[in-house]
């Protein structure tokens, strides 16, 4: 009986502890380089090196899956993260509640005001983030020339008016390119390989001659 006790107990406590360190997690990342996909991977450095600096994560399997979509939220945590952004706002997006486990990184970016939210008053934190919206939102972070709106790309027309000229600035600054068959793909979520790249060539000290690509 005595014995049965002490089992109930045990089970009791871990229950709670899966409970406290679990619950609400979008999803468990592993801390760390050893990382078991991304050897010979085209943004195998960069990758490796901000998971050395703790800028981003792989899973608990040891894979980080770097051709895998990454959402707003999470885009948030890296930039956050690789940027030192520890300052809150206040906001009142429809789809973010305090018990949300990205709150607190939507008030730092909103803070820091690299990113707001939409007319309709959502700021969509599990939609995918796509390629114009970072190429926006690191041009803002950097605080590129955005005078000109001239592209090369060959589907330079399907770029949105909103997100031209800072698709030209991070292109001017060497910090995001095209795909082999030279075009941009704008509206195309970005992976966590290219923003892994991007953010590597953002933080580093010499971004204009940082060499970044799109995909392998």
């Amino acid at each position: 009986m005595h014995k049965n006790r002490i089992v109930s107990s045990f089970m009791l406590v871990m229950f709670l502890f899966a409970i406290a360190f679990g619950a609400g997690a979008p999803q468990t990342f592993a801390a760390g380089t050893n990382l078991t996909d991304v050897n010979g991977n085209w943004a195998q450095s960069q990758i490796e090196n901000l998971a050395g600096k703790g800028i981003i994560s792989g899973y608990t399997d040891n894979t980080f899956k770097p051709a895998n979509n990454i959402t707003r939220a999470e885009f948030m945590v890296i930039v956050n993260r690789a940027f030192s952004y520890t300052n809150s706002a206040s906001v009142s997006f429809k789809d973010v509640k305090s018990t949300d486990w990205f709150a607190g990184e939507v008030a730092k970016a909103s803070a820091a005001g690299y990113i707001s939210g939409y007319q309709d008053g959502t700021m969509k934190p599990n939609q995918n983030i796509t390629r114009q919206e970072v190429a926006s939102i690191m041009t803002r972070i950097l605080k590129l020339d955005t005078s000109n709106s001239t592209v090369t790309f060959k589907d330079a027309k399907d770029i949105p008016a909103w997100s031209v000229n800072a698709v030209a600035a991070m292109a001017k600054a060497g910090l995001i390119k095209g795909y082999p068959d030279g075009t941009f793909k704008a509206i195309n979520p970005i992976t966590r390989g290219e923003v892994a790249a991007i953010v590597y060539s953002a933080i580093s000290t010499d971004t204009a001659t940082a060499t970044v690509y799109s995909q392998a």
